[in-house]
C-alpha cells in the first residue's frame, strides 16, 4: 500500500468526514476510542504497522518546516470547536 504518495487534500477531506461522523454518533469520551479502534482494525487487516502509519500521516500533515498544512489546520480547528 502506497501511503507515501497519498493525495494530501483527499486525505484531509476523508479525515474530516470520519471525524464529523464520529462526532455525530459518539459521546465526547467515546470519540477518541472509536477513531483509534477503527485505525487499529484497519491497519491490522491491511498488514500495516501502526508506527509506520503514524509516521506517514505526520509526514503528510506537516510541511518541511514543521508547520501543519492549511487543510489539516482546518481539521484541528474543527476538533477544537466542534467535538
Amino acid at each position: 500500500m502506497a501511503m507515501v504518495n497519498a493525495p494530501r487534500q483527499a486525505t484531509a477531506e476523508a479525515t474530516l468526514a470520519a471525524l464529523s461522523e464520529v462526532a455525530n454518533r459518539t459521546s465526547e469520551g467515546g470519540q477518541p476510542l472509536a477513531l483509534v479502534a477503527a485505525a487499529v482494525i484497519y491497519l491490522e487487516e491491511k498488514g500495516i504497522e501502526l508506527q509506520d502509519a503514524l509516521t506517514a500521516a505526520k509526514n503528510l500533515m506537516y510541511s518541511h518546516d514543521s508547520h501543519l498544512g492549511t487543510d489539516f489546520e482546518a481539521i484541528r480547528l474543527f476538533v477544537r470547536n466542534e467535538t
